[in-house]
């Protein structure tokens, strides 16, 4: 009679890689603006309107909390979230050594992927120019460690799917990338701007000139029973049409 082998370990479940769901949190431009917009939508506030201090606390459109950042009492670490002097919106921790750290950006404000030109070396990807590489001291705000702010921080309620009017030179389109500062619609005529691909990335894939992109704000949502009733209008005016060239096609 054959022996059984003998139980082995228990079977270990590989976890979703950190860098994998960062890139889930991350990976596309244009979540973390609203954070530091001002009165328009499309142009950052000045300091004085993004940041107020409450019991030592300093808090962004009184939500998001962080506190002053202080090279000679602190030191940064990967996977913090930061602000960098100058520069809009927030930033990720992706890389530090010495007084030097690389950072991901929110959007395209920076100046390369993750590829550091002075060390000739590369130490993460990221989308064009949504990198930063900076003394630690150019860090001038550290933000408390919360849930992915796009899930918290949204200035509308477009979704992909959703049917939106854009002017009335290309009318209506579909929604097909959403995020805070970018839409991007297709087109069902030969109106737009794009195929898809915007300032060098690809979000979606359609002919040419029927996809355009442009900030939420610009755009109008198009309810469904909106939709709905005006379908309807056009049938029953089309319906009225037929029937008055059914009565010319008689009396002929």
């Amino acid at each position: 009679m054959k022996s059984e082998a003998p139980p082995g370990p228990p079977s270990h479940k590989k976890r979703v890689s950190w860098h994998k769901r960062r890139t889930f949190e991350i990976s596309n431009a244009g979540h973390f603006d609203e954070l530091d917009a001002g009165a328009n939508p499309e142009e950052p506030a000045t300091s004085s309107e993004r940041v107020g201090s409450v019991n030592d606390v300093t808090t962004v459109n009184g939500s998001m909390k962080g506190h002053p950042y202080d090279a000679h009492a602190e030191e940064l670490s990967v996977g913090q979230m930061v602000r960098i002097r100058n520069l809009s919106g927030v930033a990720w921790v992706m890389w530090i050594s010495g007084d030097m750290m690389g950072v991901e950006l929110e959007g395209p404000y920076g100046n390369c992927d993750g590829y550091y030109e002075t060390a000739g070396e590369r130490y993460f990807k990221t989308p064009k120019n949504c990198a930063y590489f900076c003394a630690q001291d150019q860090c001038d705000l550290v933000y408390d460690i919360q849930a992915a702010p796009r899930f918290r921080y949204r200035s509308h309620d477009l979704n992909i799917g959703d049917v939106v009017m854009i002017s009335k030179q290309m009318g209506v389109g579909v929604v097909r990338h959403s995020s805070s500062q970018l839409i991007g619609v297709t087109l069902n005529a030969p109106v737009g701007t794009s195929d898809g691909q915007y300032e060098g990335q690809r979000y979606f894939q359609t002919k040419a000139k029927c996809a355009h992109f442009c900030h939420p704000a610009h755009v109008k949502k198009i309810d469904a029973e909106e939709l709905l009733k005006k379908l309807n209008e056009t049938v029953e005016r089309l319906q009225e049409i037929e029937q008055d060239l059914t009565r010319l096609q008689t009396k002929s």
